[in-house]
């Protein structure tokens, strides 16, 4: 429960310094997938799409789906929240930080 509660606040801290506001509820579930499953959520790091893909894409991934707990922790999150939390949320199709435009 330590571990859980100090990774928690690591994140708020984490977003807080980055300017980024994210649902509190969201941060701990992702959290918990991260402390959890640290594979599945270093896929979903690099494709926050792959959130709603329910069972799709790498192995590792398709693995995490297979478990009840990991379907119901993955089922509350959406890309959006995904990419709010990892801290890509603002950016644009084409993978540029949409303030980096000149």
């Amino acid at each position: 429960m330590k571990r859980l509660v100090n990774a928690i606040g690591m994140t708020q801290a984490r977003s807080l310094l980055e300017g980024r506001m994210v649902d509190f509820d969201a941060m701990v579930l992702w959290t918990i997938l991260e402390l959890r499953w640290p594979r599945a959520a270093a896929a979903i790091t690099a494709d926050p799409g792959l959130i709603d893909a329910e069972g799709q894409g790498p192995e590792t991934l398709q693995a995490a789906w297979r478990d009840p707990q990991f379907q119901k922790i993955a089922g509350e999150l959406d890309e959006v929240q995904v990419r709010a939390l990892i801290g890509t949320a603002d950016e644009d199709d084409d993978g540029e930080d949409a303030g980096s435009a000149a």
